[in-house]
């Protein structure tokens, strides 16, 4: 970890480390630059180097966010306005939407991933007063937010084992493909 003062009231903090499956060398080096701007704004740019070892597959690359309770506001523009994957994006259009967190909830028999919103340029999450997160992808990400963490999803036999948060976890995640290592989000 690095702190940097870069001038025009900005600070910079430099986070890298290596990522490894259990027992094996480190396959990726990752590295994360948080800019602390004067004006309150955070810019969080992570990037991703192919060591050139042997790279397993990468199930998900990028932030979860935990926001206080309130965000329940959703926009964004990229795929919608239903649920849109890199692998089943088709169905949807790209265009401007917004709807409510609770609208992104797929009640499947067995909980599991869901409600994600494919190659977004920007996402907002905010409150009642229009306060809250604004994403910008350079290009584009996909994100998620719900009210159950990845955990609460794999732990929960049914769907009426679920408990809901009240705060919003928001996934920004890259989507290209990670075995090749050309991943920044």
């Amino acid at each position: 970890v690095a702190v940097e003062d870069s001038g025009e009231r900005s600070t910079d903090v430099l986070v890298e480390g290596y990522l490894a499956p259990p027992a094996r060398l480190p396959s990726f080096k990752i590295t994360q630059r948080y800019r602390f701007l004067g004006d309150g704004e955070l810019r969080i740019e992570t990037g991703m180097e192919p060591l050139g070892v042997e790279m397993p597959p990468i199930p998900r690359f990028g932030l979860e966010l935990h926001l206080a309770p309130g965000h329940e506001r959703a926009a964004w523009f990229g795929y919608g306005p239903c649920d849109s994957y890199r692998d089943m994006h088709l169905a949807s259009r790209r265009g401007w939407f917004e709807a409510p967190v609770d609208t992104f909830y797929v009640p499947y028999v067995r909980p599991q991933e869901h409600g994600a919103r494919h190659r977004c340029a920007w996402a907002a999450l905010t409150d009642l007063r229009g306060e809250g997160l604004l994403a910008i992808g350079e290009p584009h990400f996909d994100f998620t937010a719900r009210h159950h963490t990845v955990e609460d999803l794999e732990s929960a036999p049914h769907t009426i084992d679920l408990v809901r948060r009240g705060e919003t976890i928001v996934h920004l995640d890259g989507d290209q493909d990670v075995s090749r290592g050309d991943m920044i989000c």
